[in-house]
C-alpha cells in the first residue's frame, strides 16, 4: 500500500498499477514521526519527508503548525497528475527559516548574549559590498529587531552579531528579558526550492517566515521548473527576496502576499508566460538595498517573455513598485494598484523592454528618493523602452504622472502608444518626454521586435502617440516637458500648457500633432485622498476616450458604456 489512501486498478491486460496516493503530514499529532507511512493516524512530521517520496498525482496533506524546516522537492508531476501540497485549513501551515533560542544570559544593564556555537555557526556573513548584505535576523515575539554594525551602536530593540566571538547580542524594547519572550533567529537560506527535474507541482495555502536568504535569492526560489502553481499563499520577513523564478516557464501565482521582505516582494530572471494573478507585494526593501540596483516590490530582468501581473496591489515599498529592467517582451501589466512607494523610479518602471501592455492601472503617490533625477518618481516610467501600448491607466498625485526618457543607451524609446489616460495633481509635470524620441529616426539600427505591425513604416517615422488623454494640475504650472536634458533642441522643444500650442509645434515640425485630442481639466475623482479616483458622474473624463484592445476597466466592467469609453482606469457605470 502506497501512503494514507492508496488505490490500486487492473489495466486493460489485468496488471495492477499502484494510483496517486494522500499522504498527512502533522507535526503537532502525538504519534508523527518520519519513520511513519503518512497516514491520519501515524502522519509525519516533516514536510521534507513527504516531499522525498511523492509521486506524479500524489497529495500531500499539511496540518496546522509551525514547520522549522527547508523543503527540496525530489521529484515533479505531469500536466495530468500535478504533485499538490495543501496547508489544511488554508494559512495555518508555517515554513519558518528561523529555531528558537533560550538560555540568554544577561552581560549588561540590559543586553543579553547567546553564545550557543552550533547557532552560531549557522549565522553566516554575507560576503557583499556593505552593511546590508548580511543575512542575519533576529525576532522577539514574532516583531524584527535592527541589526547594528558595533555593540557601541546598540540600543533598545537591536541586536549585534560577534562574528570573531561566535556570539549574538540583544537589547530588546522597554528592557525585556528575552529568556522570557519568544525569541527566533533565522538560520535556513531557502525554505522551498525545485528545479527543471520538480515540474507541476501545486503548493497551495501555506506561509513562510524568517528566511536567511542573500540579496537576489528567494525564501522560494524555482529554477528552471516549469507548470508550478502557488496559490493563497504568503512569504514575509525573508531577508532577500520573497519568491525568484530563474528562467522557469508556464508558471501561476495566484492570490498570493510577498509582504515585510528585505530586499524584493517577487524576482524573476528571464523565463516565459509567467502569471500572476490578484497578487500583493507591498512594504519590501525594508533592508534598504539600493533602489537603482534591484529593491522594491517586483523586479523582472533578464530578457523574459510573456510575464503577466493581472490585479497586482504593490505599495509602501522602498523602490519602484513593478520594476521590467531589460526584460525581453511582450509582458502585461493590467488592473494593478500601484501606490505609496517611496525612493521609487516609478510606481511602474519599463527598462530597455517592448511591447508592454500597460492598461487600467492606477498608479498615485509614488515618490522619488532625494538627489535622485527629475525623471524619477513617475506613475510610469518608460525608458529606452519601444512599441508600449499605454492605455486606461490614472496616474495621480505622483512626482511625475508619466516619463518617457533616455539615459544615453543606443536604444531608442519609439513607437510607443499613450491613449485614454489620466494625468492629474502631479507635483512636477503631468507627463515627461526626454531624449531623441520627439525626433523622426534616421538611421535606424536597433532590430525591432517581430510583432510590430508595419516595421518599416514604424522605423522611418518613429514616432511616439500621445493623445485623448486627460491633463489637470493645480495653478499655471506646465503640464508637458517635451524633450529635456537629452534633446539638443528643436523647434518644438518646450514646456507646455496649452495642448493646442503643443499640437501645433509637433505638428510643425515632426508631421504628427500630438495630443490634438487631448483635454485639460480636473477628472473629478470620487475621493482621491482615500485612494478613490473613481470618475464622478460629471468627470470630463467621461465618453473621450477611443476604442483600444482594452474592453474592461479595472473591475471588469465593459468598455465603453456609453457613446465612447471613458479616460482612466475607471468606467462610469
Amino acid at each position: 500500500m502506497k501512503g494514507a489512501i492508496c488505490l490500486s486498478a487492473v489495466l486493460l491486460f489485468g496488471c495492477p498499477m499502484a494510483m496517486a496516493a494522500t499522504y498527512i503530514v502533522d507535526i503537532n499529532h502525538p504519534q508523527a514521526s518520519d519513520n511513519n507511512p503518512g497516514t491520519p493516524d501515524r502522519p509525519f512530521k516533516s514536510i521534507s519527508k513527504a516531499a522525498a517520496i511523492v509521486q506524479p498525482g500524489d497529495m500531500v496533506i499539511v496540518k496546522a503548525g509551525v514547520y522549522r524546516e527547508a523543503v527540496r522537492m525530489m521529484r515533479g508531476g505531469t500536466p495530468q497528475k500535478p504533485i499538490v501540497f495543501l496547508a489544511e485549513p488554508i494559512g495555518s501551515v508555517i515554513v519558518k527559516g528561523s529555531e528558537v533560542v533560550k538560555d540568554w544570559e544577561k552581560v549588561g544593564d540590559a543586553v543579553w548574549r547567546e553564545t550557543s556555537w552550533e547557532l552560531a555557526g549557522k549565522l553566516g556573513r554575507e560576503t557583499g559590498r556593505d552593511f546590508v548584505f548580511r543575512r542575519e535576523q533576529v525576532f522577539c515575539d514574532g516583531k524584527p529587531l535592527q541589526q547594528v554594525e558595533r555593540r557601541e551602536q546598540m540600543q533598545a530593540g537591536t541586536f549585534w552579531v560577534d562574528m570573531d566571538g561566535k556570539a549574538l547580542y540583544v537589547w530588546l524594547p522597554e528592557n525585556a528579558n528575552p529568556n522570557e519572550k519568544v525569541m527566533e533567529v533565522s538560520i535556513r537560506s531557502v525554505l522551498w526550492t525545485g528545479d527543471y527535474l520538480t515540474p507541476f507541482v501545486h503548493l497551495k495555502g501555506f506561509r513562510f517566515e524568517h528566511c536567511a536568504n542573500r540579496a537576489q535569492q528567494g525564501a522560494i526560489h524555482l529554477t528552471n521548473a516549469y507548470g508550478w502553481l502557488l496559490e493563497n499563499c504568503s512569504v514575509e520577513w525573508a531577508n532577500g527576496t520573497g519568491l525568484k523564478l530563474d528562467n522557469c516557464a508556464s508558471m501561476i501565482v495566484r492570490r498570493c502576499q510577498f509582504n515585510r521582505n528585505g530586499q524584493l516582494g517577487i524576482g524573476v530572471g528571464d523565463g516565459l508566460d509567467l502569471t500572476f494573478e490578484d497578487c500583493e507585494t507591498s512594504y519590501n526593501n525594508r533592508k534598504g538595498y539600493s533602489t537603482s540596483w534591484e529593491a522594491g516590490g517586483v523586479k523582472v530582468a533578464a530578457a523574459a517573455r510573456r510575464v503577466r501581473f493581472l490585479r497586482h496591489k504593490s505599495a509602501f515599498n522602498r523602490g519602484s513598485g513593478i520594476w521590467f529592467d531589460y526584460a525581453g517582451y511582450g509582458h502585461e501589466i493590467i488592473g494593478c494598484v500601484i501606490h505609496d512607494n517611496t525612493d521609487a523610479n516609478a510606481g511602474i518602471q519599463i527598462e530597455v523592454t517592448f511591447g508592454v501592455l500597460i492598461a487600467n492601472n492606477i498608479c498615485y503617490r509614488n515618490t522619488r528618493a532625494k538627489g535622485a533625477g527629475s525623471h524619477f518618481g513617475s506613475g510610469i516610467l518608460l525608458q529606452q523602452s519601444g512599441f508600449c501600448r499605454v492605455y486606461h491607466n490614472t496616474c495621480a498625485e505622483n512626482d511625475n504622472g508619466l516619463t518617457l526618457e533616455g539615459a544615453g543607451r543606443a536604444v531608442l524609446s519609439a513607437g510607443n502608444e499613450v491613449v485614454n489616460n489620466i494625468f492629474a495633481f502631479n507635483r512636477e509635470f503631468q507627463v515627461r518626454v526626454w531624449d531623441s524620441v520627439i525626433h523622426r529616426v534616421t538611421g535606424w539600427t536597433f532590430p525591432l521586435p517581430s510583432f510590430v505591425p508595419d516595421p518599416e513604416k514604424w522605423a522611418r517615422e518613429r514616432l511616439n502617440r500621445f493623445d485623448h488623454n486627460l491633463y489637470f494640475s493645480v495653478g499655471e504650472k506646465p503640464l508637458i516637458e517635451w524633450g529635456g536634458a537629452y534633446n539638443p533642441g528643436t523647434p518644438d522643444k518646450g514646456q507646455y500648457r496649452d495642448l493646442k500650442e503643443f499640437a501645433t509645434k509637433t505638428g510643425q515640425h515632426s508631421g504628427w500633432a500630438q495630443e490634438a485630442h487631448g483635454i485639460v481639466a480636473d477628472p473629478l475623482f470620487v475621493n482621491p485622498s482615500e485612494g478613490d479616483f473613481r470618475l464622478r458622474p460629471d468627470s470630463p473624463a467621461i465618453d473621450k476616450g477611443i476604442p483600444t484592445e482594452v474592453k474592461t476597466d479595472i473591475t471588469g466592467n465593459e468598455r465603453p458604456k456609453g457613446k465612447a469609453p471613458d479616460l482612466g482606469a475607471y468606467e462610469q457605470r
